[in-house]
C-alpha cells in the first residue's frame, strides 16, 4: 500500500510540474533575454545555439539589424503572429532608434512558425 501511495504521489507531482508550461507566455514577455537565440525547448544543442548566436551577433554588428530566434513549446491557443509582434516589442528587438528587428518564433508542439519584422 505504501508503494502504491508513493507512486501516486510521484505521478501527481510529475503531472503538476509538466502541466506548467515552461515557456509561460506572459512571463516570457517580461523576461528580456541578453542573447538573440532563445531555445526554451532544448531543441538545439549548445554548440548549435552558440554558432547561431555568433552569426546573429555578427550580423547585428555589421548591419544594425537584429534577428532573434525564439523556440517555445506551445502557444497555448494564442495566435502566433500576434504573440510574435508582442514578443518583439516587449524585448525591444531591433532597438527604438531603427525598429529594424526580426523575430523568428517557432512553436514546436503547435508546428507553427512566424517571422515578425519591425517597421524600419
Amino acid at each position: 500500500m505504501k508503494k502504491i501511495l508513493s507512486i501516486f504521489i510521484l505521478l501527481l507531482a510529475g503531472l503538476v510540474s509538466f502541466s506548467q508550461n515552461e515557456s509561460d507566455l506572459d512571463k516570457l514577455l517580461k523576461n528580456i533575454p541578453k542573447q538573440l537565440v532563445n531555445d526554451f525547448t532544448g531543441t538545439l544543442t549548445a554548440d548549435q545555439r552558440q554558432a547561431l548566436e555568433n552569426k546573429l551577433v555578427a550580423f547585428d554588428d555589421s548591419t544594425s539589424t537584429q534577428i532573434a530566434v525564439v523556440i517555445i513549446s506551445t502557444l497555448d491557443g494564442n495566435d502566433i503572429a500576434d504573440y510574435n509582434v508582442k514578443l518583439g516589442r516587449a524585448w525591444g528587438v531591433g532597438g527604438k532608434d531603427f525598429s529594424n528587428g526580426v523575430v523568428l518564433l517557432i512553436a514546436k508542439k503547435d508546428h507553427k512558425l512566424n517571422i515578425a519584422t519591425g517597421y524600419g
